[in-house]
């Protein structure tokens, strides 16, 4: 049998919380050149003046459906939706 301590002693919720509280979870900001901002988070957000593209484009049009509504259904035996949603 394996003597790993590992997931064996859990912290308190105080100590837990005292943990987390304690870390320092505020990055700061700086300001770097474009050219070397890849990798990195924007601060702020940052809204585009113009479309890109400036045409509706969609790669992934698509329908959702539940799966348990699937369940039975082949090709030799299809199951059929309603369209609702649009």
């Amino acid at each position: 049998m394996s003597e790993r301590k590992q997931f064996r002693d859990l912290a308190s919720p105080a100590a837990a919380h005292d943990a987390i509280a304690s870390l320092d979870l505020d990055p700061g900001t700086e300001s770097v050149a474009l050219d070397a901002a890849a990798g990195r988070v924007l601060a702020e957000r940052v809204d585009a003046t113009l479309d890109v593209p400036g045409f509706d484009r969609s790669a992934l049009d698509g329908y959702a459906l539940r799966a348990r509504e699937t369940f039975g259904a082949s090709e030799t035996d299809p199951a059929t939706f309603d369209l609702v949603g649009t």
